[in-house]
């Protein structure tokens, strides 16, 4: 009797298969046309900035990268270097295969190319930065462009001034008078604000985003719905600039990057001592967790 043969397992026909897509697929072409990105053209960041280097093509093991941060554009005063070879934290490759068969509002952006995000720690002002390349262990070339940014750290100065009045429909609205300087007495360019909403008089108003009312642009709000007037409520306003840098707030947070989700709460709970020892309790808690970072 000849010995019963069975199908072929997926494990023996694993390494074959690869095997045959690798000798039958197009070579793989080196990184090439490498250009600074992102931040260009005098971006405003704060204090942790993410570079992008776009490029065609896909990565090389033999490729390495080098980015140059100089405080003027001949780069002969360089502040800050991130190399590739030295430290691997931070850097990521972003390789276009497997992208092109993902809906265009699917696809991520700015993936094809060289991405580092890194904590600079530089001081306000303007700054030019450049990406260099090594390959197979030769010395780091300057690749073509170079762009500038500006690091600003220090948020806008309080609003002083803030008035509100009923509307007929019955809602809420808010009017201020819009900050010019930063808390530091330099001119400042504001992106927007941030409208918080207390149940209470408290010693300290904490930017969490559970008194989040709403963001605008403008210097004035209107509550998406109707408040209650019958209780006191407490309004804060706070002023956002381009970095996301906010008084009071140890991270920087662009408008658009919290959800609010406008919803009027039960007095009569949001007062109740439990609750506000709860809430005073987690915000410790958020303030521990952005100091450690």
């Amino acid at each position: 009797m000849l010995p019963r043969v069975g199908p072929a397992t997926p494990a023996k026909l694993l390494v074959p298969l690869a095997l045959l897509v690798s000798l039958s697929g197009p070579p793989a072409v080196a990184f090439d046309r490498e250009s600074p990105a992102d931040p260009a053209k005098g971006k405003t960041v704060s204090g942790e900035i993410s570079f992008y280097v776009s490029a065609s093509g896909r990565p090389q093991a033999e490729e390495l990268y080098r980015i140059e941060v100089a405080s003027d554009h001949e780069f002969r005063r360089i502040v800050k270097t991130f190399e590739m070879g030295k430290d691997r934290a931070g850097w990521s490759l972003g390789d276009p295969e497997g992208i092109d068969n993902i809906p265009e509002k699917y696809a991520p952006r700015n993936f094809e190319g060289i991405h580092y995000r890194g904590k600079l720690r530089l001081a306000d002002g303007t700054y030019y930065w450049r990406v260099l390349k090594s390959v197979g262990g030769g010395g780091f070339n300057p690749l073509r462009g170079v762009e500038t940014f500006t690091v600003d750290t220090v948020p806008p100065e309080p609003i002083d001034t803030m008035r509100m009045r009923l509307l007929p429909d019955g809602r809420l609205q808010m009017y201020w008078t819009a900050p010019f300087n930063d808390a530091k007495g330099n001119a400042e360019r504001v992106a927007g604000y941030r409208v918080y909403r207390y149940p209470r008089m408290l010693k300290r108003f904490p930017l969490m985003t559970r008194n989040l009312a709403g963001e605008v642009q403008d210097s004035q709000f209107v509550l998406p719905q109707k408040d209650d007037t019958s209780r006191i409520t407490f309004f804060f306003v706070q002023a956002v600039d381009e970095a996301g840098n906010e008084e009071g707030r140890r991270r920087p947070a662009p408008l658009g990057s919290y959800q609010v989700a406008f919803d009027p709460p039960n007095m009569d709970e949001a007062i109740n001592p439990e609750n506000l020892k709860r809430m005073a309790a987690e915000e410790k808690a958020e303030e521990k967790a952005a100091a450690s970072k």
